[in-house]
């Protein structure tokens, strides 16, 4: 491990400390040891990205399934086109290659982001008065063997990434840049690359809630500015058809997929609350969306109680990890791969097992992520679907990675509360 860390950082642009090589290798290794990662067979969303693009090119619509399967032919399976049309407009970009080419190049933006992705983390993370480098000579193993442990609870996320050819890793590194962007007091800057990022995937927009309590108000001024600006120069380029199409889709297929309209198991793998309240028997729309929505806050509600005074005083990002798993939460559709936005929260949540004292709660909380770990890895709400005959009578075992989620986010307050002092942010006496 000691020469190829110092290899890395001898032929690195950018010097990296121990702690930074280590995630970095640990991870790429977790990328590439995968199977089916570089198999010539086209991963299962790149033709809903790819035939959307061709859609939007063409004046079609592109929230139109029949649309894009008679566009992509027998050749290929198409899944419905969920995102807003900002995204198609740049697929469309890519409209003249191959689809192979396409999916190349999707792969490589997610290999090259979520490195620097993980740099950034750690460069933000090292903004405050910790200290993240370590002598290669002391590194110990206890150390290094936390860092394995976050990276492998990153693995199989980011593999499924590459596995389904998601954009999930290149999403990840613009929230990172928001974050990075907020410590440099860069508020008008994050807003509008937070805005961005809404217009692909709109879950994150509960970390929004993160920038009020810091009272960043330029971050939440700079996001809508972001999303009323590119909206306003899409329609006068392309016109409104394709977001009335989208607006269309919204108000079907979201009463459809309240009402039932996903099969069971897609049901099963869900992640989300919105799931969990489905599986456990709640059917009105109102009832499930009340549910759903009073959980979420109730989440909110706590962080803001009990990490308010630590996050105003904080110049860094070291309490996002409960805005995070809320935000994983929040989406209705919330799949595996989501569990890769934990990385921001998960980085300084490993640093506090490292530095902690106290052996017991190290122990729990190295359990915590273990468990994890190895649930996601088997698979577990399919085993419990396939135990239970494909119905809903194991609701309760099959969301059983929501329960984790929870855990992680209460044990992450406690620990901070017991370990930091909320003014100076530095460890509290016997736990540093």
């Amino acid at each position: 491990m000691t020469k190829i860390l110092k290899f890395i950082e001898k032929f690195t642009i950018i010097k990296l400390t121990p702690f930074q090589s280590c995630i970095l290798i640990t991870c790429i290794v977790s990328i590439f040891t995968f199977d089916r990662l570089f198999e010539n067979q086209i991963k299962s969303d790149i033709p809903s990205f790819y035939f959307a693009g061709k859609a939007f090119q063409s004046n079609n619509n592109i929230y139109d399934l029949n649309t894009l399967q008679s566009i992509a032919g027998v050749q290929y399976h198409v899944y419905k086109y969920i995102y807003s049309p900002v995204p198609a407009t740049l697929f469309s970009i890519f409209s003249g290659i191959s689809i192979n080419a396409f999916q190349s190049i999707i792969i490589l933006l997610n290999l090259v982001s979520l490195i620097f992705a993980i740099r950034i983390t750690i460069k933000i993370l090292q903004s405050d008065s910790i200290d993240y480098s370590i002598s290669i000579k002391n590194l110990s193993f206890d150390f290094a063997f936390h860092v394995i442990v976050l990276s492998v609870a990153l693995a199989l996320p980011i593999r499924k990434i590459f596995y389904l050819g998601q954009i999930d890793g290149v999403i990840l590194m613009l929230i990172v840049l928001v974050f990075e962007q907020s410590r440099k007091n860069r508020q008008l800057l994050a807003g509008l690359i937070f805005g961005s990022i809404l217009l692909f995937k709109f879950f994150p927009i509960i970390l929004l809630g993160y920038f009020v309590i810091k009272k960043q108000y330029r971050v939440v001024l700079g996001t809508f500015t972001s999303i009323i600006g590119i909206f306003i120069i899409f329609t006068s380029m392309f016109g409104l058809q394709q977001w009335q199409n989208y607006y269309h889709y919204l108000s079907t297929g979201s009463e459809m997929y309240i009402r039932g309209g996903l099969n069971d198991f897609a049901m099963m793998t869900n992640i989300s609350s919105f799931a969990f309240f489905k599986r456990i028997g709640i059917e009105n729309p109102l009832s499930l969306m009340f549910s759903h929505l009073t959980f979420i806050l109730g989440l909110l509600t706590i962080s803001f109680f009990f990490l308010k005074r630590y996050i105003v005083n904080d110049k860094s990002v070291r309490y996002i990890l409960p805005f995070l798993i809320v935000s994983i939460l929040f989406q209705p559709l919330s799949w595996g791969t989501y569990l890769n936005y934990l990385l921001p929260g998960l980085c300084f949540f490993v640093y506090l097992i490292v530095y902690n004292q106290y052996f017991k709660r190290k122990i729990l909380l190295l359990s915590t992520l273990f468990i994890l770990i190895i649930l996601y890895r088997i698979n577990i709400p399919a085993f419990f679907y396939r135990l239970s005959d494909s119905n809903y009578s194991m609701p309760y075992l099959t969301s059983i990675i929501l329960y984790i989620l929870i855990i992680i986010f209460i044990m992450f307050i406690y620990f901070v509360r017991k370990s930091i002092n909320p003014v100076s942010g530095k460890f509290i006496k016997n736990h540093s």
